[in-house]
């Protein structure tokens, strides 16, 4: 074999198990969407997670507190909390690759206006063009405490979505895959900011 073949079997390779990676974490098609959880750009209604989840029987949950990072809320026993780089991750406890992440929680520095900046110009091309990009925003309410929900997507063109709350002077972002599930809404309807 010369280095041309062996160069193309190496790309193919790569994409084969590229393909096979994204395949093995598509979603369950059995889980439970909240088809409110993004409203039409058109839509002004504002949405209150506590009041919107009721089905989950949380009697089993645990709690999470950490008083420096100023939060507390409850999770399911099958999820696993891990604390690092200055971010909570909330994992479901399976073994790896098919651990996903289910929520991310970190306390940030930035405005609402400089998180969205700064994620519209962390994959610029060239020529300009941004990558990743936040395409809507809304009100969302945990609780009393009022926040905003941002749709976005990855430079890799995967859909995420961000929830910029400040309580008490502080900001927090909980970042999620592309929609939130029941089981998410649940846990972020437990969302108590401590200080």
């Amino acid at each position: 074999m010369n280095r041309k073949n062996i160069i193309i079997l190496i790309i193919i390779l790569i994409l084969v198990l590229g393909l096979g990676f994204i395949l093995s974490n598509k979603e369950n098609p059995s889980t439970t969407r909240l088809s409110s959880s993004w409203p039409d750009a058109q839509d002004d209604k504002k949405i209150n997670v506590s009041e919107e989840i009721t089905e989950i029987d949380t009697s089993d949950w645990k709690v999470f507190r950490d008083e420096e990072f100023g939060i507390e809320f409850m999770y399911p026993i099958h999820l696993d909390i891990e604390e690092r780089d200055g971010a909570l991750y909330i994992l479901a406890n399976l073994p790896w690759p098919q651990r996903g992440t289910s929520l991310i929680v970190k306390e940030t520095d930035k405005t609402l206006d400089q998180f969205i900046y700064n994620y519209n110009n962390s994959d610029i091309l060239r020529d300009g063009t941004s990558l990743a990009i936040i395409f809507e925003q809304s009100d969302y309410y945990i609780g009393n405490i009022k926040a905003t929900l941002l749709k976005g997507t990855t430079a890799i063109g995967i859909d995420r979505g961000t929830i910029f709350i400040i309580s008490d002077d502080k900001h927090y972002i909980i970042g999620f895959s592309d929609e939130l599930i029941v089981e998410e809404s649940k846990i972020i309807s437990s969302f108590k900011f401590i200080n």
